[in-house]
């Protein structure tokens, strides 16, 4: 909760129009793991593809998972990437149960490599050693955040990517 004096300070220094404002509930259950660094940055919509695409390249030595919405999503960018010659793997509900459990174990037992996936992958699966998770679109629930930020728990970084038009 903020004071009278905090909010005054803050509509004088601050563009009400282009502020990001985030809600820290007191709520413990809704707490990301001890020690994940958590980052953010706002792109253009017409952007978005590009940071992605940039990141990856420059971090084709780290384990990197990153979240999408969409299942069509998934796809997508999965078949765009490799055709860019940036090797991914995917994980979605749309792909057979077979083929999604291959895909997982082969991305856990890399060291580097990078999964688009949506939120299937974000509950109750053990992903060792993940540096960077990637929240190209944003969940639905907050707590949805946490199950994602939690797959690098043994790791250190997480990013959210906030998109504008």
């Amino acid at each position: 909760m903020q004071t009278k004096k905090v909010e005054d300070l803050a509509r004088t220094a601050i563009d009400v129009k282009t502020a990001v404002f985030v809600e820290v509930p007191n709520e413990t259950d809704l707490a990301t793991a001890a020690g994940v660094e958590q980052r953010y940055v706002t792109v253009p919509l017409d952007q978005r593809f590009l940071l992605l695409f940039t990141f990856l390249k420059n971090n084709t030595n780290k384990k990197i998972m990153v979240f999408f919405s969409l299942c069509n999503s998934v796809k997508f960018h999965s078949e765009l990437l490799n055709y860019v010659d940036i090797p991914v793997i995917d994980v979605h509900g749309r792909k057979k149960k077979q083929k999604r459990t291959t895909n997982f174990f082969q991305f856990c037992k890399q060291t580097t490599w990078t999964l688009l996936c949506t939120d299937v992958a974000a509950r109750g699966l053990d992903i060792p050693s993940v540096d960077w998770i990637i929240q190209f679109d944003p969940p639905d629930d907050p707590k949805e955040h946490i199950h994602r930020v939690g797959r690098t728990a043994h790791g250190d970084k997480a990013l959210d990517g906030h998109y504008s038009s």
